[in-house]
């Protein structure tokens, strides 16, 4: 794929995370750039502020004419998520008329192996806050860096930020559909493999299989980072460094104190100890993800002011453990929580913080294939809950499952106070609970319900 011969590119669901980083990306380089999507979003919003074109007509007459010229399609790339069903007209306009038609992890990958050096994260949950927290500290210590993100930073680049040069990206890189394996990263991090993606990886070894693919793709004078306790099978070439919390790493995380909703620790490190860091998001699993993403920085030779200024002025990522609301009525927190193991984290978290508030969870279950093959490990994490909102599967790119339902998974979960709720009952709900802590979890589009709950909610609190 040769990209400096582009000169336009279409987007078949330029709204996504990881497609809206690229379009953005592109457009900034001078690219022309346009797209389709179902829905407008604030994503897609803020992109046609910046002059780029989207429809959300799933019809080949409203595709921009430049693109229809056919004159133009050696110059021109069309880029499409695997999220697009096969019957998307535009999608079709384009295949059946010889363009070249490309997914998105290959135009990605292709951007990050030009870079000098490329930092992937990668792992089933952690990547996006991670990855996160490696350029918004290589952006604070005044090293030049691009970062192609899964998620919208709080301190305000959004899910791409736009370095001067290409000279270093960081990435985050996703197992889904195997797309990570695009890249040849020079650092690569890996911060967990819980069997997901059942639609992908038939079973664990597939998963765990791939990981090491992607690991073993790292560049000759590379570094692979690993959280303790995941076995790698990589090239005697690479060195490794493990990483963990309380833990034997060869990085570790240890005197940890809560204070003001975040955490204190000290870093016991091979690349030089540091001592009284703070880092000022919720969530014991984020120390974790500071480590990983500190070890990095020590290896892009960060010094330890550099280091401790920048991860204590983090703010962290839209929808991983954010906060809402904060009252002493109430609190509302919103997390993109959509496996078991990161339920658990997020909720156990959660009842840390707030030792003997009633917690209320709002979930929606994210994929058919996901809930029945996890059935019993989402009810054993959503039991941890004191009350339970459930609403119905998302089901994403998936046709239903026979027998997989909210229901079921509800009869499952063992906590006193549960209902399962269509997304347009949901605010009658809400208006009858008392509530303490209430959050809301999930992949899907229970974000768009975000906003009609905390006006909801402060309405109450308001009126009490």
């Amino acid at each position: 794929m040769n990209l400096d011969s582009i000169e336009r590119m279409y987007y078949i669901g330029i709204g996504g995370i990881g497609m809206s980083a690229l379009a953005k990306y592109f457009n900034a380089k001078g690219v022309e750039v346009a797209g389709y999507d179902l829905t407008s979003s604030s994503i897609t919003l803020a992109m046609e502020q910046d002059q780029i074109s989207i429809v959300y007509i799933d019809d080949e007459d409203a595709i921009p004419s430049e693109f229809l010229d056919k004159e133009n399609k050696d110059s021109t790339l069309i880029v499409y998520t695997v999220a697009i069903p096969q019957n998307n007209r535009i999608y079709n306009y384009f295949l059946n008329n010889g363009y070249q038609l490309v997914k998105r992890s290959d135009v990605l990958g292709a951007v990050c192996n030009k870079a000098n050096k490329t930092i992937a994260v990668a792992g089933t949950h952690g990547k996006t806050t991670t990855s996160s927290m490696i350029a918004h500290m290589l952006k604070s210590a005044n090293i030049d860096c691009t970062a192609f993100l899964g998620g919208v930073m709080q301190n305000g680049e959004g899910n791409l930020q736009m370095g001067k040069s290409d000279n270093i990206i960081v990435v985050e890189a996703d197992e889904y559909d195997r797309s990570f394996l695009t890249i040849n990263p020079s650092i690569a991090v890996v911060t967990s493999w819980d069997h997901d993606h059942v639609d992908i990886y038939k079973n664990r070894t597939e998963l765990e299989s791939a990981f090491n693919q992607f690991a073993n793709q790292i560049k000759n004078d590379g570094t692979l980072i690993v959280k303790e306790g995941l076995t790698m099978s990589v090239d005697e070439r690479i060195p490794q460094f493990s990483y963990g919390v309380n833990s034997t790493g060869d990085v570790n995380a240890v005197n940890i104190k809560s204070k003001n909703g975040g955490y204190h620790f000290d870093l016991k490190s091979s690349q030089g100890d540091i001592e009284n860091i703070e880092i000022n998001i919720g969530g014991k699993h984020n120390i974790e993800n500071a480590v990983a993403a500190i070890t990095v920085c020590q290896m892009m030779e960060l010094n330890e002011d550099e280091i401790k200024d920048a991860i204590s002025n983090f703010k962290g990522v839209k929808r991983r453990f954010e906060f809402l609301i904060s009252s002493p009525q109430l609190s509302f927190i919103d997390d993109y929580a959509h496996h078991p193991a990161e339920l658990k984290a997020f909720i156990s978290s959660v009842r840390e913080l707030f030792p003997g508030k009633k917690l209320t969870g709002i979930f929606q279950p994210h994929l058919y294939s996901r809930t029945n093959d996890l059935m019993d490990e989402f009810a054993e994490a959503l039991s941890l809950l004191d009350e339970m909102i459930l609403l119905e599967i998302y089901p994403a790119r998936e046709l239903p499952i026979e027998g997989v339902t909210s229901e079921v998974l509800a009869d499952k979960v063992m906590v006193n106070k549960k209902t399962v709720v269509t997304k347009q009952d949901l605010l009658e709900e809400i208006k009858k609970g008392d509530f303490e802590v209430i959050m809301t979890i999930g992949a899907g589009d229970i974000s768009q319900l975000l906003e009609p709950i905390r006006l909801e909610l402060e309405y109450k609190i308001n009126n009490k």
